[in-house]
């Protein structure tokens, strides 16, 4: 699918104009010399036992099949929530229209959200836009002296959509006001400094659900990360192995 949808698009003015390679060439090929960087702070702060289990089992797996592991620390993320503003404000221009002729179909909690970034003063947004900047160029040093980054995709196996709290840590979570900033706090870091990430099962959680493992690349590295993805998905076979809560 990527191969089929990569390659410089005209009128987009965001994309480039760099040659596409073939992105499953490297599939197959050892992770001897890969250099795995293992986040020392923030991706593991908030994370059930389960999920950090399955994580590090995979991490260690990676380590076995001759990739070398290295302890990274990406600065700035104790602060990235502050760059849901700068998205809650984008949102809120990008679907004004919505709302004005659509509004009876988006569900409340979106509604809420939108109207909310209506609200949010310019030096909010600019001082948003800065920290975004800082993010971007951490995570652009950290992956100029290791392959990936690698982390759980989620903090906690999905709940259940009806759920209103989530306990990590101790810790009670409100899904009604959290939902997003909770269960996609590892991920969404991908989308605001533009980089590519790959999630793929690497086990299952105490209620038997699938946890996720996140690997996070250079930019235009692509195929880097499909390489060491097919390496551990191969390796662990989860792909193969029916989720425990299906054959309930």
């Amino acid at each position: 699918m990527l191969q089929a949808c990569s390659g410089h698009d005209p009128l987009d003015a965001s994309s480039r104009k760099i040659p596409v390679p073939d992105f499953s060439a490297r599939m197959g090929e050892s992770l001897e010399g890969i250099k795995i960087g293992v986040p020392k702070n923030f991706f593991f702060d908030v994370v059930t036992d389960d999920v950090e289990q399955r994580v590090n089992e995979a991490i260690n797996l990676m380590s076995e099949l001759g990739a070398e592991l290295v302890e990274v620390e990406l600065p700035w993320l104790d602060y990235s929530r502050s760059v849901w503003l700068m998205m809650a404000v984008e949102s809120a221009v990008t679907h004004e229209h919505l709302l004005r002729e659509r509004r009876s179909q988006i569900s409340e909690e979106l509604v809420l959200g939108m109207l909310a970034g209506q609200f949010i003063p310019a030096n909010h947004y600019i001082k948003a836009r800065k920290l975004q900047g800082l993010i971007k160029e951490g995570f652009a040093k950290v992956l100029a002296e290791v392959d990936t980054i690698v982390s759980p995709s989620s903090p906690a196996i999905a709940p259940r959509i009806d759920a209103e709290s989530l306990k990590i840590k101790g810790v009670e979570y409100d899904l009604n006001l959290t939902r997003d900033e909770v269960l996609g706090r590892d991920t969404y870091l991908a989308n605001i400094t533009g980089i590519p990430a790959i999630s793929l099962p690497c086990g299952f959680g105490e209620a038997g659900m699938p946890v996720g493992l996140q690997l996070m690349g250079r930019s235009f590295a692509e195929d880097r990360l499909y390489q060491i993805a097919h390496a551990v998905e191969q390796s662990l076979k989860v792909n193969q192995t029916l989720c425990p809560m299906a054959q309930e």
